[in-house]
């Protein structure tokens, strides 16, 4: 991944996390102000899915940062209200970058997400198999 690639990710990245803060100003109670909790993207973004919140999480399964969060979202996953979505992006970064990214989209297109997201952090960085290869 180049230079620029890299900044667009992580642009995208912020944006997706700048987006979630409403939600998590709300659990708190508290009502968000605009340039102290989030900034207002403008022109907005188009929505994949019409009238719903988007929430983006960036991962890699090679991530240990990414590892590390995952018990902690499968949970809020299972809470989010009828009006806000998940969308799950594997991101190319870190090493066997395409192998991992194939894996997920395998995972979603088959529907294994969920039974298999945790599975995947579990073998690289608890079990520390080694997944560079396809087979």
């Amino acid at each position: 991944m180049n230079r620029r690639d890299f900044s667009a990710a992580l642009l995208a990245t912020g944006a997706g996390a700048t987006a979630a803060l409403p939600l998590f100003a709300s659990a708190q109670g508290g009502t968000p102000t605009e340039g102290t909790q989030f900034l207002k993207i403008d022109p907005p973004q188009p929505q994949t899915v019409a009238g719903k919140i988007e929430v983006l999480e960036f991962f890699t399964y090679a991530c240990p940062h990414c590892a590390e969060f995952e018990p902690t979202l499968e949970p809020w996953i299972k809470k989010l209200p009828a009006d806000v979505v998940l969308h799950r992006v594997p991101a190319p970064f870190l090493m066997n970058a395409e192998n991992f990214m194939r894996t997920y989209y395998t995972l979603d297109t088959m529907g294994q997400v969920d039974a298999m997201q945790q599975k995947m952090f579990n073998a690289l960085h608890v079990e520390h198999q080694r997944l560079e290869k396809p087979a």
